[in-house]
C-alpha cells in the first residue's frame, strides 16, 4: 500500500483516497453480475494514508479518529457528557491531528524519506570505512529523532545531523567512482598499447562490433559521467553501489588478463595460448647466486612443461 500510494502521490491537503475498479466485463466476468455497482469505489481516510506512508504520530492520529467514532455511536446523551468531561483530550487529538496534516506536505515527507535512506543506505557505507566518532554521535542522534512521534516537527534538527552524514557519503562515494574509473580507463589504454590490438585495428575482417566485444568487460566498468544528486546513494547514470565499485576496483588486473587472453584467442583461435604469471609461481626474496639459480630451475620446469604441451607462453 505505502508503494502504491507513493507513487500516486496524492496532494497532503487530501482528505481520503479513492480507488476505483477497472472497468471490463469482457475480461472481468464477475462484473457481468450485478453483485456491485461497477466500477466500483473504495476510499481510504488520509489517517490511513499517512500510515502507509510511515509518517511518525501517524498512529496517534488514527487512535484519536478512533476514539472520536467510538464517542459518536454513543447516545446523544452519552456523548455530550463523554465530550464534556474529555473535552481537553478532544481539543489536544485534534491539535496534534491538525498539526501533522499541516506538516505532512509533500516537501516535508520527501525531507523525511531522504533522511530515512541516508540512515538505512548510507550510514553503514561510512560506518564500514572507520569513519570519525563524531560521525557515529551524528548518525546516532539521527536515528533517535527520527523514532520519535513527531519527527515532522524536528526536520531542521534532522537536516542538521543528516546533512554530514550525506556529504561524507557524497565524498566517499565520488572518490570510489573516480578511482574505479581511472583503474578501467588505464587498463583499457594498456590492451590498446599491445601489438595484438594494433593488429585487431588493421585487421580489415573485424568489425568495430567485434572490437568494441572485446573491450567490453572493461568499458562496460567505465560508465557514464558521475551523477550524484544531493542526498542520493548512487549514481544515476551507472547505479553502481560504493561495494560494486569497490568489487570492480579489486578485479580490474584478473579482468584485464582475461580480456588480453580472448585478444590473443580472438586473433589465434587454433593456439593454445597460456598467460603465465611469475609471481604466481616464485615468491620470496633471492638474496644470492644460490637461490637465484633455484628459482630460475623452478621457472624453467613449469615453463617447458607448457611449451611440452604445445602451448604458447606469455609471460607476465
Amino acid at each position: 500500500m505505502s508503494k502504491l500510494l507513493a507513487q500516486v502521490e496524492p496532494l497532503s491537503a487530501a482528505k481520503y483516497v479513492a480507488f476505483e475498479t477497472l472497468l471490463d466485463p469482457q475480461r472481468m466476468l464477475g462484473q457481468q453480475k450485478h453483485v456491485l455497482d461497477w466500477p466500483y469505489v473504495e476510499g481510504l481516510r488520509m489517517a490511513a494514508r499517512l500510515k502507509a506512508l510511515k509518517v511518525p504520530g501517524a498512529d496517534a492520529v488514527a487512535a484519536h479518529l478512533e476514539w472520536i467514532e467510538g464517542i459518536l455511536e454513543m447516545a446523544p446523551d452519552d456523548c455530550v457528557k463523554t465530550l464534556a468531561g474529555e473535552g481537553k483530550s478532544y481539543l489536544e487529538g485534534r491539535k496534534r491531528a491538525a498539526t501533522l496534516e499541516a506538516l505532512a506536505s509533500d516537501a516535508n515527507l520527501q525531507a523525511l524519506e531522504t533522511a530515512r535512506r541516508i540512515l538505512a543506505e548510507q550510514w553503514p557505507v561510512l560506518a564500514g570505512n572507520a569513519p570519525d566518532p563524531e560521525l557515529a554521535n551524528t548518525a546516532r542522534a539521527l536515528a533517535e529523532t527520527l523514532a520519535t512521534e513527531n519527527a515532522l516537527e524536528q526536520l531542521e534538527k534532522i537536516r542538521q545531523s543528516s546533512d554530514p552524514l550525506a556529504n561524507e557519503y557524497a565524498v566517499l562515494y565520488r572518490s570510489t567512482f573516480e578511482k574505479r574509473h581511472k583503474a578501467f580507463e588505464a587498463a583499457t589504454e594498456q590492451v590498446k598499447g599491445l601489438p595484438e590490438w594494433d593488429a585487431v585495428c588493421k585487421d580489415a575482417d573485424v568489425t568495430a562490433l567485434e572490437r568494441e566485444g572485446l573491450l567490453l568487460p572493461l568499458k562496460s566498468r567505465l560508465g557514464d559521467k558521475l551523477d550524484l544528486p544531493p542526498g542520493a546513494t548512487v549514481c544515476r547514470n551507472t547505479r553502481a553501489t560504493v561495494s560494486q565499485m569497490e568489487s570492480d576496483f579489486a578485479a580490474v588486473e584478473g579482468l584485464t588478463r582475461d580480456v588480453i587472453r580472448r585478444l590473443q584467442q580472438f586473433l589465434e583461435p587454433d593456439e593454445k595460448i597460456e598467460r603465465f604469471r611469475v609471481s604466481d609461481h616464485i615468491s620470496g626474496k633471492i638474496s644470492n647466486e644460490q637461490e637465484l639459480d633455484a628459482a630460475m630451475k623452478t621457472l624453467r620446469e613449469k615453463l617447458a612443461k607448457l611449451l611440452a604441451q604445445g602451448c604458447k607462453v606469455i609471460l607476465e
